[in-house]
């Protein structure tokens, strides 16, 4: 069995290119049977996520759904921002979630937890 060999962290996270449904995030994160949509961005100077036109709808969708939808965005000083997955270039600074020095497993979990 190939999945033997391979290690047991509970955790499943895939990165997901879907050029037939524009706007559905980059990638999925399953943690213990708990998932989340997570769009990735990297800020410019002017710190906004760069979202293109479909991406908010598919989160908003999601979350009005009652599922969890993210938009994770590295920023120039090497933070991260965690923001809300309806967010739009507009409203970026209100959907600000939490501000996070690196990629942690505490992250990792709190974004696929009933927040």
């Amino acid at each position: 069995d190939e999945d033997a060999a391979l290690p047991r962290l509970g955790h499943v996270y895939r990165r997901i290119e879907d050029t037939a449904n524009l706007g559905t995030s980059d990638s999925m994160l399953i943690i213990k049977g708990r998932m989340a949509w997570i769009e990735l961005k990297v800020a410019g100077p002017n710190a906004k996520p760069g979202m293109r036109p479909g991406q908010p709808g598919f989160g908003r969708q999601w979350l009005v759904a009652g599922g969890l939808a993210w938009v994770l965005v590295g920023h120039p000083d090497g933070s991260l921002r965690l923001l809300w997955g309806d967010t739009t270039d507009e409203d970026w600074r209100d959907q600000l979630v939490a501000r996070y020095d690196k990629l942690t497993p505490d992250l990792l979990e709190y974004m696929v937890s009933n927040v």
